[in-house]
């Protein structure tokens, strides 16, 4: 039996990042995101014990998270686009950032999430999407549809903190820098 300060611990430590990370992967919807980040973070609780590389741990749930997110939310009622694109604006995501991230599936949001905006390691982007072939071209696909709606709309990004890391990031791959 385990420690139940350690689960909270554990929970503490992962709990609200993942649970921005589900919000950008499910592209705003509140009530799915939270359902799945409870989930990964409770199945993560339970192995707490059991985790080998608990330094990984973040880029495990974050895996977990994908995979569930693939999957179809029978009985879910998703919210409508404006509701998500307002969910996702309290994080910094302006419409061009959240058309770019909706250009993409689950798993290519994963991948620019997980390596943009996280700045995780590549070994730990490739446990989130299982494939490096799969993050170099979610990369490419998202900043070209960045680029796309931001010059569709002629109109400068909201200066949040991830449309300066998206900004950053599409520099560095740019300048070939980010390969």
């Amino acid at each position: 039996m385990e420690d139940p300060s350690l689960r909270d611990a554990f929970v503490e430590l992962h709990g609200e990042r993942l649970h921005g990370f589900a919000l950008l992967v499910t592209l705003g919807d509140r009530p799915l995101a939270g359902m799945l980040s409870a989930e990964a973070l409770a199945s993560g609780a339970e192995r707490i014990v059991q985790l080998r590389h608990p330094e990984r741990a973040a880029a495990w749930l974050r895996a977990s998270l994908t995979r569930a997110a693939r999957r179809p939310a029978w009985g879910h009622q998703r919210p409508g686009e404006a509701e998500r694109r307002d969910a996702l604006l309290t994080l910094g995501v302006d419409p061009a950032t959240y058309d770019a991230l909706a250009s993409l599936d689950v798993q290519g949001r994963a991948a620019v999430v997980a390596a943009t905006v996280e700045g995780f390691a590549a070994a730990d982007v490739y446990e989130v999407t299982g494939s490096d072939e799969r993050v170099r071209r979610a990369r490419r696909d998202y900043l070209t549809a960045y680029l796309a709606a931001s010059q569709t709309r002629n109109t400068k990004p909201a200066a949040g903190p991830l449309t300066a890391r998206v900004h950053a990031a599409a520099a560095q791959v740019l300048s070939g820098s980010g390969r």
